[in-house]
């Protein structure tokens, strides 16, 4: 997912039509410096139909066009962390408890 943090914006935080139609052409990618918006095309982990934002008709050659919408976020950022996977968390409990079992059944003995 190009090494970037990207977060869908709300559709109420859109840009005007006009404003978005300045966005790079080259749509998401590597080169979206932190805080800039950009077009999610399916590159980068974007979902090509989220259609988030209205853009003027002109930016895509005419009719009426949505656009996936995404804001580039310091990976930091408490929302952008993953979550623990159910894997890991399993594999952390089969190790507290692998140690625990063992030290109960040295007592048995």
């Amino acid at each position: 997912s190009c090494r970037t943090c990207l977060e869908l914006i709300d559709p109420e935080l859109c840009p005007s039509p006009a404003q978005l139609e300045l966005l790079p052409r080259r749509g998401c990618s590597r080169r979206t410096e932190r805080g800039e918006l950009c077009e999610g095309d399916g590159s980068c982990g974007t979902d090509n139909r989220a259609n988030n934002c209205p853009l003027q008709a002109a930016f895509f050659g005419g009719g009426e066009q949505l656009g996936d919408v995404y804001r580039r976020v310091d990976c930091l950022d408490a929302e952008t962390i993953p979550s623990p996977s159910l894997l890991g968390l399993v594999a952390l409990a089969a190790l507290l408890c692998g140690g625990a079992l063992r030290q109960w059944m040295l007592r048995r003995n």
